[in-house]
């Protein structure tokens, strides 16, 4: 399975990088996982709605026609990491090898975006800065493919 992650913006949070970079390399073993980090406008005098126009357009450059767009937004479906595992073992038995995820930026995703997307998640009901999320996004990644493998990572 091929997994792209489309990011808003880079992780300036050295912490926060630390820790994608070891589950980054802990996905190695289950995937081929490529990271895409967009550079977000900066409009002196720009609006939400300008910024969201403009990242989308950008955003929708990187996702490929082959690719199942999934994005991450507060409003989207919650799921467990069982839940989640099992979603990507359905990809898997419908042959659909190349799943790109979309975190945005601090303003979130434009509609265009969640309307080309196959599924939009949530990870919980709490609010995560876009940085944060990449993390919990990558750690989960590996959660669902230890699970789908029966390893210990995962205690349920």
């Amino acid at each position: 399975m091929r997994i792209k992650l489309i990011f808003t913006e880079k992780t300036s949070e050295m912490y926060l990088q630390k820790g994608i970079d070891l589950y980054v390399e802990k996905l190695k073993h289950y995937c081929q996982l490529d990271i895409t980090i967009i550079a977000a406008p900066h409009f002196k005098n720009g609006s939400k709605e300008m910024v969201l126009k403009s990242e989308a357009k950008v955003q929708l450059s990187k996702v490929d026609a082959k690719d199942l767009l999934i994005v991450l937004d507060e409003n989207g479906q919650h799921l467990s990491s069982v839940e989640m595992a099992n979603a990507f073992q359905a990809f898997a038995n419908r042959s659909q090898s190349h799943i790109a995820l979309l975190v945005g930026g601090a303003y979130g995703v434009d509609e265009v975006v969640k309307q080309r997307a196959q599924a939009v998640w949530s990870f919980s009901k709490l609010t995560f800065t876009h940085q944060m999320i990449r993390l919990i996004l990558v750690e989960q990644l590996y959660r669902a493919f230890s699970i789908l493998k029966n390893e210990k990572y995962h205690h349920i």
